[in-house]
């Protein structure tokens, strides 16, 4: 999801995750200034559980999200 403005992240990961069997972990890349907190709370409020966030660079971050 490089280049891609908040919220886009977001929705794109839940259409993936969607198609993901339960327990599979997505990878997603943003370079959203947003998207951290975009991500997490997304992540927080609908019970996917964010396994991890690891900046990459500036506003550059992986996400690593478990389908529950």
């Amino acid at each position: 999801m490089r280049g891609s403005s908040c919220p886009g992240p977001v929705p794109e990961a839940k259409k993936v995750l969607e198609g993901m069997a339960p327990g599979e972990l997505l990878k997603l890349v943003s370079n959203c200034p947003g998207a951290r907190a975009d991500v997490e709370d997304w992540a927080r409020l609908t019970g996917y559980r964010l396994e991890d966030v690891v900046e990459t660079g500036a506003h550059e971050w992986e996400f690593y999200i478990r389908r529950p």
